[in-house]
C-alpha cells in the first residue's frame, strides 16, 4: 500500500456516468483541513496512468458544504441581476442548506457502510484516449457492499443509474466498483507510477480532496499544434505541454478556494509558462480596460455602475500566478469571485453589443 500524509483536492476530468458520476459529484463537494493520508492500491495504477482523484468523504462536515455553497450562491445571485441575468433565468436555484443536507445523508450512509474515501484512477488506452476510470472505495474495517451501493445511489440524479454497479473486495481496506461504465484494473500494476503520482500531490497537502493529472503524449502534441503566430493562447498551450503534471485542491468553508498547481521539470520551462500566461492575461486586461473607457458613464438598469480601471486591475491581479521555481500556482478564492462580480456590468455590455450601439 502506498500513502502520502495529509493530502488534498479537486477536479473532475473524465466523462463519468452511473457510479462514476455519483462519485465525481461527491468530489466536487469535498474538502476540509482534517484529511487522512491519500492512498492508492498499486495494482490499480498502470505505467501510463494519467489521472487520480482522491476524496476523503469521512473528514468533511456538512456545515463546510453549506458555507461554501452559500458563497457560490451569492455570486450566482449577483449574476442573475440586470440584462446579463436573462441568460441565467433557467439556471437551477442553488440551495446551500438543501445541498448540505443531501451531502450529510450520503456521508452518514457511506461511513456507516464502512466507507472512508474514494479514488478515481484514469488510464489512457492504446490510442491515447482516456478510458473510464477505475473506481475504488477506501474502507474502515468490514464494509457492506449493498449499503455502499445504496449510499452512492443517493448522489445520482436517477438512483437506477447505479443498478448495474456492484462493489467487490480488492484487498484489505479496499473495494472496487464494477459496472458498465467503470474501468478495469490494468494487467500489471505499477508501484513506481503510484509513488510518482502521490509525490506530485505534495503542493495540495492538507486538502482532503486531491487531483493530479499528467498530460498524455497525444495531448502534449495537440497543445503544440494550431493557433496563429503571436496568439497568446497557442503560446500558453505550447508552454504547458512541457509540464510534468497539473494538480488541484479545493478548500471549503466560509471562504472557499481552489488551488491549481502546474509542476514543470525545471524553473526555465516554468518561467516560459508564467510568461505565456501573463501575456494572455495582459492582452485580456488591456481589452477590458479599453472597454471600460468606451462605456464610461453608462449603466444598465438593475446593474451596479461600470467597473473602474482599478477594479479591472484588481480582478486580473487576483488571477496572477505565484512563481515557485519549477511550480506555478493559481489560487481562486472568494476575493476572486468578488472581483469578478465587479466586472459583471462590463460583461453585460459586451453581451449586449455595447449597449445597443454595437462595436
Amino acid at each position: 500500500m502506498l500513502a502520502l500524509s495529509r493530502v488534498p483536492s479537486p477536479l473532475r476530468l473524465a466523462r463519468l456516468r452511473a457510479t462514476g458520476l455519483a462519485l465525481a459529484t461527491a468530489a466536487v463537494l469535498v474538502a476540509s483541513p482534517r484529511a487522512s493520508a491519500v492512498e492508492v492500491p498499486a495494482q490499480a495504477v498502470a505505467d501510463n496512468t494519467a489521472l487520480m482523484v482522491w476524496a476523503d468523504i469521512a473528514s468533511v462536515q456538512p456545515q463546510e458544504v453549506e458555507e461554501s455553497l452559500g458563497a457560490v450562491r451569492q455570486f450566482l445571485d449577483t449574476m442573475k441581476q440586470g440584462p446579463m441575468g436573462q441568460a441565467m433565468q433557467d439556471a437551477p436555484l442553488l440551495d446551500p442548506l438543501q445541498g448540505a443536507q443531501k451531502f450529510a445523508e450520503f456521508r452518514n450512509e457511506f461511513t456507516a457502510a464502512g466507507g472512508q474515501a474514494f479514488v478515481l484512477v484514469g488510464t489512457p488506452d492504446e490510442f491515447g484516449e482516456m478510458d473510464e476510470p477505475v473506481v475504488l472505495i477506501k474502507t474502515n474495517g468490514a464494509a457492506d457492499p449493498a449499503a455502499l451501493k445504496a449510499a452512492m445511489a443517493k448522489l445520482a440524479d436517477d438512483p437506477s443509474d447505479t443498478d448495474d454497479v456492484e462493489f467487490e473486495a480488492l484487498e484489505p481496506g479496499w473495494m472496487i466498483a464494477k459496472g458498465d461504465d467503470t474501468g478495469e484494473l490494468p494487467a500489471v500494476g505499477s508501484p513506481a507510477r503510484a509513488n510518482e503520482l502521490l509525490g506530485l500531490l505534495q503542493p495540495q497537502a492538507g486538502r482532503p480532496m486531491a487531483m493530479v493529472f499528467v498530460p498524455t503524449d497525444q495531448m502534449r502534441q495537440e497543445m503544440n499544434q494550431g493557433g496563429q503566430p503571436g496568439d497568446p493562447g497557442a503560446a500558453l498551450g505550447a508552454a504547458f505541454s512541457k509540464a510534468r503534471a497539473m494538480t488541484g485542491g479545493l478548500s471549503l468553508g466560509a471562504n472557499p478556494s481552489i488551488k491549481l498547481d502546474a509542476a514543470f521539470p525545471d524553473a526555465q520551462s516554468a518561467q516560459e509558462f508564467n510568461t505565456a500566461y501573463a501575456g494572455m492575461m495582459g492582452q485580456a486586461q488591456q481589452g477590458l480596460s479599453q472597454m471600460v473607457q468606451m462605456f464610461a458613464g453608462q449603466q444598465q438598469p438593475g446593474m451596479p455602475p461600470m467597473p473602474t480601471a482599478d477594479q479591472v486591475n484588481t480582478f486580473f491581479g487576483s488571477l496572477a500566478l505565484q512563481n515557485g521555481g519549477a511550480n506555478q500556482t493559481l489560487i481562486i478564492n472568494s476575493g476572486t469571485l468578488n472581483s469578478a462580480g465587479s466586472m459583471l456590468p462590463l460583461f453585460a455590455m459586451m453581451m449586449m453589443g455595447g449597449g445597443g450601439g454595437g462595436f
